[in-house]
């Protein structure tokens, strides 16, 4: 975050530094700072979920109203059919037809007009030849606001959303909406017989999915989703806002269809349109095609560039590029949203919509993501001293309300990460993470853990910016000795937020290199003392690559933070700087940098952060090692297993070929 928008923020609220913080318990592994509370920080998105789904009749029956609660509020509300085209189009999607004024906070969807035979702008058939409706329909709203206040004039990034209405005679009224989803989710060769599937409704309801193989002999051909499911099963849960539910007794390598339906309390029905998705195939089975990218955070340029915390226009471009690679999964290196927050729903309301970005093609197959630096839940303190001009601390309880337990509870991610070795840090579940594909043991780690100030960590513990503990290791050198002695893993993946080795300068954006400086390292408090980990980041990193280079196995590590797309192969031939060899003066700090002979078997790293955040200066001045290519263009990569092989192609979003390795593992056969 810019150091300009702390420093702004903090002279508008009038705070200074040397007040007392808040009193917590003395269980914490950090030190509680005697510093000016920044009691609330303004949030990325204008309005809250509960504001923009406060939706009743329009007072003359025709559409829905909806009160933002803020009658600072003033723009427009676009809207249209969703999903448009339902029953034609392959995904799902958004297109906008009416507009109207938001005036003091309010304005009305005149819904029905989507109702009249003679409209011309129904696109889904509503009503059909008959006269008949379908018992809910859906619209797509988006807010484009300013918030006029004082002569002063603030504006925002876009807002989108649904709402769902049925006619009750003549009038519109409000029903149920699924906001969220349905999203495919755990599905992996680990176990092909089950997937989970999410989704959320703006408000509480009972869940239910319901689902048939596609082939079904007795099925008879039928555009009705409820005929379509005749004779098969149904999963269910109890009354939830946000319901994962799990779908058992699946067979590997198979196709099915499905719709999920959740109910509330007054009876009414929400229910998606009919999707499907295909089983994964057994372990070491088949082959795998997958999308990496990273970074889809918010950019300047206005429009949908800026979008609830996201770079929506390149992360949609994304999504539906996954889907015309057919690609099986999509691996997201963490910087999902804008973040750095101080305001849970706000954090959260943020992560509904990067998931409705990637609903086209999450709807259907996974997408398996870690945290990035941006996904901070975090305590703030006024400190000049701080690199930004403010202290940022994971946020604690951390059971309820640090990033990570929060990041967990908002994305079904595998839960067979590492139990933290403290009791008192925050957990690990859902963020650190295995995960088998076919030939494929894919592995998440999280880098950006427990987070505080970089610069602050000394004066009050936690961990810098792409440190990883010594917990996290252990079990990732567990996780590799097994992938090496398995028959059915043929490749291993790793991605990550921050890189272990940078394609650009050490300062700044130097992920596990951090100027060169063993210094760096987390601090836990034992009593009345901060104690230093045992290992600074130079070891850590090296201590993390050779962990990786001790298996034959290993193809990439992925990563992003860096906004743009590098190459690099590490083996032990590169520059890398080793201790206490490259630190001539005995200061921490390596003045020279001698290859590692234990990265005997040579590695790829690739940085795919090129997903829609701002760029950086398109130069890799400053690091001893070079990297093979680098491109500052939006993008992704693509991965493709054969046999054998594994192959990768950088993409820029307009097609362009950037970069094309025919098979990454090569380079282990022909080693220099």
């Amino acid at each position: 975050m810019k150091r300009s928008l702390f420093l702004g923020l903090v002279a508008a609220l009038g705070l200074s530094a040397g007040l007392s913080g808040v009193a917590v318990s003395q269980e914490l592994p950090v030190v509680v700072p005697s510093l000016t509370v920044i009691p609330e920080i303004p949030p990325t998105i204008p309005v809250t979920f509960d504001a923009f789904h406060n939706v009743t009749a329009s007072a003359n029956g025709t559409g829905l109203h909806l009160d933002l609660g803020d009658p600072t509020l003033q723009g427009t509300v676009h809207f249209g059919i969703f999903p448009f085209a339902e029953g034609e189009a392959d995904v799902a999607y958004t297109r906008f037809r009416y507009s109207e004024s938001v005036t003091n906070g309010k304005c009305d969807l005149p819904v029905s007009t989507y109702l009249s035979a003679t409209g011309g702008t129904n696109a889904n058939d509503w009503p059909d030849g008959n006269g008949l409706l379908p018992p809910t329909m859906t619209v797509t709203a988006r807010l484009d606001l300013v918030r006029v206040s004082a002569g002063t004039i603030t504006q925002f990034g876009l807002v989108d959303g649904r709402f769902s209405f049925r006619m009750a005679g003549t009038a519109v009224q409000p029903n149920l909406t699924i906001v969220e989803g349905p999203l495919i989710n755990l599905k992996e060769s680990g176990d092909p017989s089950r997937v989970t599937i999410s989704w959320r409704t703006d408000g509480t309801a009972t869940a239910k999915v319901r689902i048939i193989p596609a082939d079904t002999p007795s099925r008879a051909p039928s555009a009705s989703p409820e005929t379509a499911l005749n004779g098969g099963r149904e999963f269910t849960a109890g009354a939830s806002q946000y319901q994962k539910v799990g779908v058992t007794g699946l067979s590997p390598s198979t196709r099915y269809l499905y719709l999920v339906e959740s109910q509330a309390p007054d009876g009414t029905v929400a229910r998606s349109p009919l999707s499907s998705f295909t089983t994964a195939p057994r372990a070491g089975h088949g082959d795998v095609t997958f999308m990496a990218t990273s970074d889809n955070s918010q950019d300047v340029g206005g429009g949908e560039r800026s979008a609830m915390g996201v770079n929506r226009q390149t992360a949609g471009l994304m999504a539906l590029a996954a889907v015309r690679h057919e690609a099986d999964l999509v691996l997201f290196s963490g910087d999902l949203v804008q973040g750095f927050s101080g305001n849970q729903a706000d954090y959260r309301f943020q992560f509904q919509g990067w998931k409705d970005v990637w609903a086209p093609f999450w709807s259907s197959r996974p997408v398996y993501c870690v945290p990035g630096n941006h996904e901070s839940l975090s305590n703030f303190y006024v400190d000049p001293g701080a690199t930004d001009g403010a202290l940022m601390m994971d946020r604690w309880p951390y059971a309820q309300e640090s990033a990570e337990a929060v990041f967990a509870d908002e994305f079904v991610m595998p839960a067979n990460g590492p139990v933290p070795s403290d009791p008192r840090r925050p957990p690990y579940l859902g963020t650190v993470y295995s995960f088998q594909y076919g030939p494929v043991l894919f592995v998440g780690l999280n880098n950006v853990y427990w987070s505080t100030s970089d610069n602050r960590v000394p004066l009050y513990g936690g961990s810098p910016g792409a440190y990883l503990m010594d917990d996290q290791l252990r079990w990732l050198e567990g996780v590799m000795a097994s992938a090496q002695s398995s028959p059915t893993v043929r490749f291993v993946v790793v991605f990550m937020h921050e890189p272990a080795f940078p394609s650009g300068p050490l300062k700044g954006q130097g992920g596990m290199s951090w100027d060169s400086n063993n210094a760096t390292r987390a601090y836990t408090r034992q009593g009345g003392t901060l104690v230093p980990a045992a290992e600074g980041i130079i070891e850590v990193r090296n201590r993390f690559w050779r962990t990786l280079a001790a298996s034959s196995k290993t193809a990439v590590v992925l990563s992003g933070h860096q906004h743009a797309y590098s190459r690099l192969l590490v083996d032990d031939h590169t520059p890398v700087g080793v201790l206490p060899g490259d630190d001539t003066n005995q200061d921490g700090v390596l003045d020279r940098f001698s290859p590692d002979p234990a990265f005997r078997v040579p590695v790829w790293q690739i940085v795919t952060s090129s997903g829609g955040a701002f760029h950086f200066a398109n130069t890799v001045a400053g690091a001893p090692w070079t990297p093979a290519v680098v491109s500052n263009q939006e993008g992704y990569c693509i991965f493709k297993t054969r046999g054998q092989t594994l192959s990768m192609t950088a993409y820029a979003l307009n097609g362009q070929v950037i970069d094309h390795v025919d098979d990454l593992m090569a380079v282990k056969r022909h080693k220099r």
